[in-house]
């Protein structure tokens, strides 16, 4: 009989979802322009990532490199498939690298559709748990009770919930720059079918998310 230790080690490493550029490694992949087998609200993911990366930026550069970004993916999606582009690290690279000042933006790992689709393949809907962000951030004490329920968990410890909603002490330098309403619409037009796609495979239409950021 197998038997398994209690303890749940957790990752928080978000990259995990979309982070698989070594994709051509494995075999049945070599010389092959998308993935064929892999084991492994968007708005405000592309901010967040920018702020990271530019911490001066402003939001005028930000919509500079969203054009680019869109532009660059647009170009991909003229002779390959979506899935193509967003698997090619050559498309919207991950390390900010401005030409003249300005650079792109990682767009094609807010693209979650993709991914998630990818991922269900391997595993069952019911292994997956998927929780927006601000859903968290709005009612941390009961998305964690549904964690711990999704687990197989019986119950919460009162701790946990108290250091689970305790403020963020050490938030380091974070940049205040707000979205421009022209790129908020811009990005919120290039995600729409992608995220309409994700609401239709997760059959909840919350994941259809709105242009508020």
């Amino acid at each position: 009989m197998t038997e398994y230790h209690q303890k749940i080690t957790i990752d928080g490493t978000p990259a995990y979802l979309w982070d698989y550029d070594g994709w051509q490694m494995i075999p049945g992949n070599m010389d092959q322009q998308e993935p064929r087998y892999i084991l492994a609200h968007s708005l405000k993911a592309l901010l967040s990532q920018f702020r990271m990366k530019r911490n001066n930026g402003t939001p005028n550069e930000f919509h500079q490199s969203v054009v680019i970004a869109i532009q660059q993916m647009r170009r991909c999606l003229l002779n390959r498939t979506l899935r193509s582009c967003v698997y090619d690290s050559e498309v919207n690279p991950e390390e900010y690298q401005p030409v003249n000042g300005i650079g792109s933006v990682f767009l094609r790992a807010s693209i979650y559709y993709v991914y998630i689709a990818d991922w269900l393949e391997v595993f069952p809907r019911d292994q997956f748990l998927i929780i927006r962000a601000e859903d968290y951030f709005n009612n941390r004490s009961g998305i964690l009770a549904d964690v711990y329920e999704f687990l197989g968990l019986q119950h919460v410890d009162p701790e946990l919930f108290r250091i689970n909603n305790k403020s963020v002490v050490n938030r380091g330098i974070r940049s205040n720059m707000v979205m421009l309403r022209k790129t908020r619409i811009m990005l919120t037009d290039f995600f729409k079918p992608f995220n309409i796609k994700l609401a239709e495979l997760l059959r909840d239409k919350k994941f259809m998310w709105n242009a508020r950021v």
